[in-house]
Formats: structure tokens, sequence, C-alpha cells
């Protein structure tokens, strides 16, 4: 993918550049609702079997990284 978009960016071999491109952005689509939707299980899991562990996450994510004393 990152050929054929150099490709397009330099206006060279455009006969193939594009299809190239086309053909690999379908998977991708598929994978990046297949990878939200395991983070989003992931995430909810945490809630319900580590609540301290996701406290932890909120308090982390809020103040930046710290020392724990």
């Amino acid at each position: 993918m990152s050929v054929s978009s150099f490709f397009i960016l330099k206006k060279r071999h455009l006969e193939f550049a594009p299809p190239l491109h086309e053909r690999r952005s379908d998977p991708r689509l598929g994978f990046l609702a297949g990878l939200a939707i395991n983070g989003h299980t992931q995430a909810q899991n945490v809630y319900r079997y580590q609540p301290a562990k996701l406290a932890s996450f909120e308090g982390h994510l809020r103040r930046g990284r710290r020392i724990l004393t």
C-alpha cells in the first residue's frame, strides 16, 4: 500500500498504482473493525473483573506518568 501511495503522489506508474491502492483497503477495514470490537471487549472485561486496575489506568491517563510511593 505504501508503494502504491508513493507512486500516486509522485505521479509515476499511474496505470497500475490506483488498482493496488483500492484492492488493499477492503481487508484493512475489516481488520480495523475487528480490532475496535476486540479492544472494547477487553475494556469491558477489565471493568468487570479488575476494577482497581481500571481505576489505576484512568489515574495514569489523567495525571501522566508518576512514581508510585
